[in-house]
């Protein structure tokens, strides 16, 4: 029986993020604009859109994901899939050296001091070099250039990489199987964070990100507390990226 909610407009709209992996919420709007008028498709409420997609791609382990970009707080959405070693589906642009590289370089990042959720470019080409196959500098540094280009890192300009919005989408499962002990949820928006705030308590487990503290601490009331124990938030104590 033919599934009249799966439009042309649909289809147009998939194969397009499948081109990009994943687009600021601005541009997937516009696109979506484009595609409902290519499709004579009356445009209708975007999650709507994107819940009757996943609906029909979810049989094949693919999800379109919506989320936030740490940094900026931008949101995106993302062509993700959802079988449970997410790695594993990168065989399709990565060779399998690179995977392990990749593997073992989300381990460091993950692992880093601190909660710092980074790595230093002298740490990373190193692990590189350890590589059997050993991968030179050239080319640790062209495959690390890639993955930022592809939005699974981020790099800051003194060389320290940390995770991209599309890591943190894509592997999200992964990263909470295989790290439940050192990936936290921001409790705003239960999304994965590695960039952001912390409380100033020790024991505490909260972490939010920097675009949610800002929503959440939009009055600026004062004395600033944290929203599960009450102890002071100073806002200064932060997670992710630095390593200066």
């Amino acid at each position: 029986m033919a599934d009249h909610t799966y439009t042309n407009a649909h289809r147009l709209f998939v194969q397009s993020l499948l081109s990009h992996q994943i687009l600021n919420e601005d541009k997937a709007l516009e696109i979506y604009e484009k595609v409902c008028t290519l499709a004579n498709a009356q445009p209708t409420d975007f999650a709507l859109f994107v819940g009757e997609i996943n609906h029909r791609i979810n049989e094949y382990d693919m999800a379109l994901r919506r989320g936030h970009d740490q940094q900026s707080g931008q949101e995106v959405i993302a062509f993700v899939n959802t079988k449970p070693d997410d790695l594993a589906q990168l065989a399709t642009r990565y060779d399998a050296n690179q995977i392990t590289f990749l593997r073992r370089l989300i381990e460091m990042i993950v692992m880093a001091d601190d909660e710092a959720f980074s790595v230093r470019s002298l740490a990373a080409i190193q692990l590189g070099q350890r590589m059997e196959p050993t991968m030179t500098s050239r080319a640790t540094e062209e495959f690390l250039d890639q993955l930022v280009a592809d939005r699974w890192l981020v790099v800051t300009s003194s060389g320290v990489y940390g995770f991209g919005t599309r890591a943190l989408l894509e592997l999200a499962g992964y990263l909470r199987d295989q790290f439940p002990d050192a990936i936290k949820e921001c409790l705003m928006c239960t999304d994965l964070v590695t960039i952001g705030e912390r409380c100033d308590l020790q024991p505490c487990a909260v972490r939010i990100h920097l675009h949610c503290a800002e929503q959440l601490f939009v009055n600026n009331q004062r004395p600033l507390v944290c929203p599960e124990c009450s102890t002071s938030w100073s806002r200064s104590n932060t997670i992710g990226l630095p390593q200066s």
